[in-house]
C-alpha cells in the first residue's frame, strides 16, 4: 500500500484496517483506501500516533515540545472520532508521548514516557487508564509522584515503569493459547535513550488482580530450568542474551493467540506454543 503519510499506527476492526499517519486517519477495506480524517494535529514535538477502534476511532497525539504548555487541547491527548471520521472529541489530556493505545475488554489504555532530564528519578514512565475528560498532568506532573509538580485535579497512572523504559507498543492478550498471558496487556519497552544504564529493552505483561495492576518482564527471561543462577534483565541485555543492542518496537496478537514482536534491525519474532 502506497500513498500514505508517515503511517505510525494501525489496527484491525470489523473487516477494515484503520491507519493513522501524519494528519490522516485512513480506512482500508480490500483494495479500497479511504481518508476519514485529514486534520489530526501534527507538527513538531512527539508523534505519539496510536490508534484503537471500538464504537469510535481513538487516536493519541504527542505534545508539541518538552516541556511546555500548549494552547491546543488536541496535542498531548487522546482524541476520538465517529467511525466515519466526523465528530472529533478530546477524551484525555496531559500526555507527553502516548505512543500506543489498546482496548482490553471495553477499557482503553495508553502508555506515556517522561522527560529525558528526569532520568535520575526512578519510576516515571506510565501505563494509563483512559476515561472521559481525564487529565494526566503533563508537563507539571510525572509518574506517580504527587508532589512532583502542580498536580491538583490530575490522574495518577495505573502503574509506572522505570524512567526511560520508553513504553512504545501496547496490545491486549485475551486468548487462552498462552494461558499465562490471558487477559493481560503486553507492553514493548523500547529502552533508554543516550544513557549508560539499560532500562527497558524488554516486553512486559500487565496483569489485573483485585482492582490493581502489576507487571512482570516476560522477555528477556531465562528458561524455567535455569534456576541456579538468574540474571537481571539489564544483565541479560549486557551479556547479549536480551534485546540489546536492538530494541522491541511493537506487539501484535493473532486470532490464534500467537504474539508477534517487531524488533529494530529488521526482525519479527513470535511467541507461540
Amino acid at each position: 500500500m502506497s500513498g500514505l503519510t508517515q503511517p505510525t499506527g494501525l489496527t484491525y476492526h470489523d473487516g477494515a484496517l484503520y491507519i493513522v499517519g501524519g494528519a490522516h486517519i485512513y480506512r482500508l477495506i480490500g483494495d479500497e483506501l479511504e481518508t476519514l480524517v485529514d486534520d489530526v494535529p501534527t507538527g513538531g514535538g512527539f508523534w505519539g500516533k496510536g490508534i484503537a477502534v471500538s464504537d469510535r476511532i481513538y487516536v493519541s497525539t504527542g505534545a508539541p515540545c518538552d516541556p511546555c504548555v500548549t494552547d491546543d487541547p488536541r496535542r498531548g491527548a487522546v482524541l476520538s472520532y465517529a467511525l466515519d471520521g466526523s465528530d472529533v472529541q478530546v477524551v484525555a489530556t496531559g500526555l507527553r508521548s502516548p505512543a500506543d493505545l489498546a482496548f482490553l475488554g471495553d477499557q482503553l489504555y495508553t502508555v506515556d514516557s517522561t522527560r529525558d532530564d528526569l532520568f535520575a528519578t526512578s519510576d516515571l514512565d506510565e501505563l494509563n487508564h483512559v476515561t472521559p475528560d481525564v487529565d494526566f498532568g503533563f508537563p507539571n506532573c510525572a509518574g506517580d509522584q504527587p508532589d512532583f509538580g502542580t498536580c491538583a485535579g490530575t490522574a495518577l497512572p495505573l502503574l509506572t515503569f522505570p524512567t526511560a523504559s520508553s513504553p512504545i507498543g501496547l496490545a491486549a492478550y485475551t486468548s487462552n493459547t498462552l494461558p499465562l498471558l490471558t487477559d493481560s496487556l503486553l507492553v514493548a519497552l523500547y529502552g533508554a535513550y543516550n544513557q549508560l544504564e539499560l532500562r527497558g529493552y524488554a516486553i512486559a505483561a500487565v496483569r489485573f488482580v483485585d482492582d490493581s495492576a502489576q507487571y512482570e518482564i516476560i522477555m528477556p527471561q531465562q528458561a524455567a530450568s535455569d534456576t541456579s543462577e538468574r540474571f537481571t534483565v539489564d544483565q541479560m541485555n549486557y551479556r547479549g542474551s536480551g534485546f540489546f543492542p536492538q530494541r522491541p518496537l511493537d506487539i501484535a496478537v493473532s486470532d490464534r493467540g500467537w504474539v508477534y514482536i517487531s524488533i529494530s534491525g529488521g526482525r519479527i519474532i513470535a511467541l507461540r506454543p
